[in-house]
C-alpha cells in the first residue's frame, strides 16, 4: 500500500493516474488530503525542516 498526500486538484489528477497504473500491478494507493492551511507547503520544504544541519567545515588547512 502506498500513502500519498494531496494538496489540490492538480495533485489529485496526477496521483490518480499513477494510482490506476499501480492498482493494475496489485498495489493499492490511499490518498490523504492536506489541511487547507497547509496546502501550500511542499514536501521539499518539510524534508528540509527535518534534515539536520551539516557540521561547519574547518577553514584551516591540514594540521590546523
Amino acid at each position: 500500500m502506498i500513502v500519498r498526500g494531496l494538496r489540490n486538484t492538480t495533485d489529485l489528477r496526477a496521483e490518480y493516474k499513477l494510482a490506476a497504473m499501480k492498482q493494475s500491478l496489485g498495489v493499492a494507493t490511499v490518498f490523504l488530503p492536506a489541511r487547507p492551511d497547509l496546502a501550500a507547503v511542499s514536501s521539499t520544504a518539510v524534508r528540509a525542516l527535518g534534515t539536520p544541519p551539516s557540521p561547519p567545515r574547518s577553514s584551516s588547512g591540514p594540521g590546523g
